[in-house]
């Protein structure tokens, strides 16, 4: 029975650090960070997309209230399942659009529900004026480089020492 609940407590921190359970928390959910992401501009490529969450959390890990727990692979750079569960509950929730491209690829938009919750967010000042920008200049940079562009910046600036 103990580990019954044990399981059903480490599901509801789990489903907390996805989605923002109430308004009154001053620090970001990994599906605002996902969104926050969108709304500087698509996503093409689920590699790409992890490796942009991950630079992503880099800047903004201060106003994240749970960190996503980043894995390393040499061949895919850094990844989380919490990234990926986000992302198919944004997806569910009408806030982004996942795009099929066949073989596994896919691309990430964000929607107009989806860029209105960011806008309330930064009416409410949960995300800081200086670290957007910041991200938003640096996805402007990403959005130039394909996938093996990115992991090699990745691999150049953080290896697997992270």
């Amino acid at each position: 029975m103990k580990a019954e609940e044990e399981i059903k407590e480490a599901y509801k921190n789990a489903y907390k650090a996805i989605i923002r359970p109430d308004t009154s928390n001053a620090k970001l959910s990994v599906s605002d960070l996902v969104l926050v992401v969108l709304y500087n501009g698509s996503v093409a490529g689920k590699i790409k997309m992890q490796n942009e969450m991950f630079l992503a959390y880099e800047i903004m890990k201060k106003n994240v209230e749970y960190d996503p727990i980043f894995r390393y692979s040499t061949e895919i750079g850094y990844y989380s399942q919490f990234i990926l569960n986000a992302i198919n509950y944004l997806a569910i929730k009408n806030k982004i659009i996942k795009i099929g491209k066949g073989q596994g690829h896919q691309s990430y938009v964000i929607t107009a529900e989806g860029v209105d919750y960011i806008n309330l967010l930064m009416k409410d000042n949960l995300i800081p004026k200086n670290r957007f920008q910041k991200l938003k200049t640096a996805k402007q940079s990403w959005d130039e480089w394909d996938t093996i562009g990115i992991l090699n910046y990745i691999r150049r600036n953080y290896g697997n020492e992270w």
